[in-house]
């Protein structure tokens, strides 16, 4: 899934979203800075995905952290960011999406049936 952040930029203010793809040293947060997929006058528009990490800089000057949730973005605190970073740098995912349980529970219900019935085919001997 994906979601559409719009965000104002005022001609004096700084606004950018980044990917947020592990720790740095310098900055805490490793960011890959996303380009806006529009602009409308003092608006840019970024598009978001599901299972990823973002920080925004607002026209406020503020700083946080987003996520897309189904088709909503939701604000995480810095303690949730650095609990997903340390899930990455163990290998595993940062967050699951909705479409990834999905997949693993269709996975489970298949292998309880070849557990229980000893084949997925209804009729094996018919193929």
């Amino acid at each position: 899934m994906s979601a559409i952040l719009t965000l104002e930029k005022p001609a004096n203010a700084k606004t950018w979203v980044a990917e947020v793809g592990g720790r740095d040293e310098t900055y805490g947060v490793a960011r890959k800075f996303l380009a806006p997929i529009s602009k409308d006058g003092a608006f840019r528009k970024y598009e978001l995905h599901e299972g990823k990490l973002y920080q925004i800089h607002t026209k406020d000057s503020k700083r946080r952290y987003i996520k897309v949730d189904g088709d909503e973005i939701v604000d995480i605190v810095l303690d949730d960011v650095l609990a997903a970073l340390n899930r990455l740098d163990s290998g595993r995912p940062a967050f699951r999406c909705a479409e990834s349980e999905a997949l693993d529970q269709a996975l489970e219900r298949g292998l309880a049936r070849i557990n229980a019935e000893g084949s997925l085919i209804s009729n094996p001997s018919e193929n």
